[in-house]
């Protein structure tokens, strides 16, 4: 797994972010002004990343993510 700092693009950590706030695809889209289909595709690509197979690992990976990409971790 590699350093979610170095793989996450700025729109893959506000979605992460997101996430962890309890905000759904539709949410999120209607605030990044992106289809919600588009921020579908980035979850994916998010659990392809980080190799996890359910929404609950990518919800337990978003606070994870946002520690390493602050610097707070590693």
């Amino acid at each position: 797994v590699k350093c979610p700092r170095l793989t996450l693009t700025k729109s893959q950590l506000y979605i992460i972010n997101a996430i962890r706030t309890g905000m759904n695809n539709q949410q999120i889209a209607q605030k990044l002004g992106i289809s919600h289909k588009t921020i579908f595709s980035h979850k994916i690509n998010i659990m392809k990343k980080f190799q996890i197979a359910t929404k609950q690992e990518l919800t337990r990976l978003s606070s994870v993510a946002l520690a390493l990409s602050a610097g707070r971790i590693g």
